[in-house]
């Protein structure tokens, strides 16, 4: 296979990870009420962080119409992608032993940032394409500014959130 067809064979059979394992919580569902099947959760761990994952993650975060939802998940790292919308927020958080990247994919936000739940003393204008890093053990929350849904992408070191997670936009 010639250089050009194999990129190409590439570029055409990247997927995404995350859509096979929602085919199978559905197809779960249909078998065990608002539960996942065992054998199901047990793919869903292979694929989640054995394999190589490639994407371009402005394109499949402005795409993304849920609140949360894991892209991929390794040993030692997690990447999101979040959907926030106009003048919604994620919630005052904290990460004690996760270390947190946060980049604006498209939209304007608001990040607030502080060592007490109640006084989130420190502001970050954060505009498309720039990013905070949030050390774990501080508290922190992300507000849409914008005009149009916050589209972030969010970087987990080590892993926070379940490997299959897909929370509806609230």
């Amino acid at each position: 296979m010639d250089k050009y067809n194999f990129n190409n064979h590439l570029l055409n059979n990247t997927c995404r990870v995350q859509d096979r394992c929602e085919q199978r919580r559905v197809n779960c569902e249909e078998h065990e009420e608002d539960k996942i099947c065992n054998s199901c959760e047990n793919k869903c761990q292979d694929e989640h962080g054995g394999e190589v994952y490639s994407a371009n993650i402005s394109k499949i975060a402005f795409a993304n119409q849920n609140f949360r939802e894991s892209v991929w998940t390794g040993k030692y790292l997690q990447m999101t992608l979040m959907s926030i919308p106009c003048r919604s927020e994620i919630g005052v958080e904290l990460h004690s032993d996760t270390d947190q990247y946060i980049r604006v994919e498209h939209g304007i936000a608001l990040a607030l940032t502080g060592n007490n739940k109640d006084a989130l003393c420190n502001k970050y204008k954060l505009n498309t394409g720039e990013a905070i890093f949030i050390p774990a053990g501080v508290w922190h929350n992300i507000i849409n500014i914008g005009r149009r849904s916050l589209k972030i992408s969010s970087v987990y070191a080590p892993p926070h959130h379940p490997k299959c997670t897909v929370e509806k936009t609230k």
